[in-house]
């Protein structure tokens, strides 16, 4: 089923949030305001993840991915949106954990502490089982069993 579909907002995972006749849809390769094309590849109840097919409407923060593997090994998610995109979305997914898990909201909240925003991941995990490649702390697991050349990807450091 293909759906056009306005993205409202990010999850923690980094993909579009949208709502497609009142159920909860998880927008692989969206971003917030973007209007796509949304194929959907797995239905479950109370909510559906999809891949965004056709990007209608660009959000202003969406960017060029610098990386070769972006989108192949799904250790940089956010890697199609705007560092500040990024950032934001990351500090708001602490505040909402803090909030849900530990109960607890800030009185005051600082601004986040930025570093570089490329070169910073020195570690790789590779599962020699499946051929799947783990990237960075996130414990985000790779979408192919294809080998990477982990070496080549931009946010790997010296």
């Amino acid at each position: 089923m293909v759906a056009d579909v306005v993205i409202e907002s990010l999850d923690q995972e980094g993909r579009g949030v949208a709502h497609v006749d009142g159920k909860v849809t998880f927008v692989e390769g969206a971003l917030p305001g973007e209007r796509v094309d949304a194929v959907v590849v797995r239905e479950k109840p109370s909510f559906a993840v999809a891949r965004a097919e056709t990007i209608r409407k660009a959000s202003a923060s969406r960017v060029q991915p610098r990386c070769p593997h972006f989108g192949v090994c799904g250790g940089c998610t956010l890697q199609h949106a705007h560092t500040s995109l990024q950032i934001a979305a990351k500090q708001r997914a602490l505040e909402e954990a803090l909030a849900r898990i530990g109960r607890v909201r800030p009185e005051i909240v600082l601004p986040p502490i930025e570093g570089p925003a490329w070169e910073y991941r020195y570690r790789g995990d590779f599962d020699r089982r499946s051929f799947y490649v783990e990237f960075g702390a996130n414990g985000t697991v790779a979408k192919t069993e294809d080998a990477v050349d982990s070496n080549a990807g931009p946010y790997r450091g010296p």
